[in-house]
């Protein structure tokens, strides 16, 4: 089972430039550097490690201190996965969590080192997984099993018409020959119960009953932030930093934190939309799409500082503007429900309108609060999401032994 961790941890300021430092050492090696050898932890899909600079007051006070963040997508139970990391890097990655005001003093054991984490780690993630419930190994296991077919397919004479069970027979026997032809259980996406049914209808009347008076509220919000609202101008010193950072494989990173508006109800209808998308995400987007988007591997909101902050990781292929684009073309409604709640949105209307429709403006707000990642790992760096979700359409067609036009349709897929 995919999951989310999430440390979030404060930091002595004077550690910052160490901090750094090490990062840079970390991500030029990501997979075999001398402190967090990501490629040796199996548990781990992707991994980062951020920063999340200190907020002033305008009086010079601080608002919100800086933070070390260090996030993880992994497989399984959390204390397989906090044990593994601990195992493989031997206490070498306390030479980063050594700048975070907690961190155990002394002689430090495994056991502190956990405990650290899990202390700091104590956030919900309203997440979303793309290639949804298969872990690291299989993933890769079934690009192999890919590969395997396709060098069996170079070699058949491609001006023959080839009968498909023959075909599909040879790239079994070929799998089987390579030890790789043991089979995953198929893909179980979970469905409601009557119950969980029943709940849905219920907390619809309940909406509904109170859908008046939420509306006449947030009007009312959305009336007085919009005479607040100031225009936005692209910094493009800070963009060009951020475009350093992307593009250099087939997937990109974005880390984003901005703050809450304030006052209960923002936080209530933040709170609301999240958990809504949580849930559409476990029942509804499973398949391998985030509205209509299927570029997305990873994606959660988390809030931070009593939830005066709303953090954002996500990992996705392609361009930041293609996965912007997407966002404006294929998901504005979901995406103006949640960060039409956060300061210097666009304006909105009624929660889900307008919003991120008004494309230049949001551009510039998602470029003003996107934070530099500075160490940020993939465990299958040259896979998309389509290739992933083919390779398991792939697999399973073949554990099922189709026939006729479906069996033509598993071939195209190669």
């Amino acid at each position: 089972m995919q999951k989310a961790f999430n440390l979030i941890a404060e930091i002595y300021p004077d550690k910052k430039a160490m901090v750094e430092y090490l990062f840079k050492d970390i991500q030029a090696r990501i997979t075999d550097n001398d402190i967090i050898p990501f490629s040796q932890i199996t548990t781990i899909h992707f991994a980062r490690f951020v920063l999340l600079p200190e907020v002033k007051h305008e009086d010079g006070s601080t608002k919100f201190p800086p933070y070390l963040a260090f996030s993880t997508n992994y497989d399984g139970d959390l204390d397989n996965h906090l044990e593994e990391i601990c195992k493989v890097t031997q206490g070498t990655f306390d030479q980063v969590f050594i700048c975070c005001k907690d961190f155990p003093k002394g002689e430090i054991t495994d056991i502190d080192r956990i405990a650290f984490m899990k202390r700091n780690s104590d956030y919900r993630a309203y997440f979303y997984q793309g290639s949804y419930e298969r872990s690291v190994g299989q993933i890769l296991e079934e690009e192999k099993r890919r590969q395997i077919a396709m060098g069996y397919i170079d070699t058949l004479d491609p001006f023959v018409n080839h009968d498909p069970h023959t075909v599909r027979d040879g790239i079994l026997n070929v799998l089987k020959e390579a030890g790789h032809d043991k089979p995953y259980p198929k893909v179980i996406r979970p469905t409601l119960s009557l119950w969980q049914i029943l709940q849905v209808i219920g907390t619809v009347i309940l909406i509904l009953a109170c859908l008046i008076p939420f509306v006449l509220v947030l009007l009312y919000h959305e009336i007085r932030d919009a005479k607040k609202l100031q225009g936005i101008q692209w910094d493009y010193s800070h963009t060009q930093k951020l475009a350093q950072q992307e593009d250099q494989i087939v997937q990109n990173q974005l880390t984003h934190l901005v703050e809450v508006k304030p006052g209960w109800f923002r936080l209530f209808t933040l709170k609301m939309v999240l958990g809504g998308i949580a849930w559409l995400a476990k029942y509804y987007f499973n398949k391998g799409k985030l509205g209509n988007i299927p570029t997305i591997h990873f994606a959660r909101w988390v809030l931070i500082d009593g939830g005066k902050r709303l953090l954002f990781f996500s990992n996705f292929d392609g361009s930041w503007e293609s996965y912007l684009g997407d966002f404006i073309d294929k998901a504005a409604v979901g995406l103006t429900g949640v960060w039409s709640n956060t300061i210097g949105f666009p304006k909105t209307l009624l929660l889900l309108f307008q919003g991120a429709r008004d494309e230049v403006r949001f551009k510039a707000w998602a470029r003003a609060h996107q934070i530099p990642t500075q160490v940020w790992y993939s465990a299958y760096k040259d896979l998309s999401l389509t290739n992933i979700n083919n390779n398991t359409a792939i697999q399973e067609g073949l554990a099922e032994r189709p026939h006729g036009e479906a069996l033509v349709e598993l071939l195209e897929r190669y």
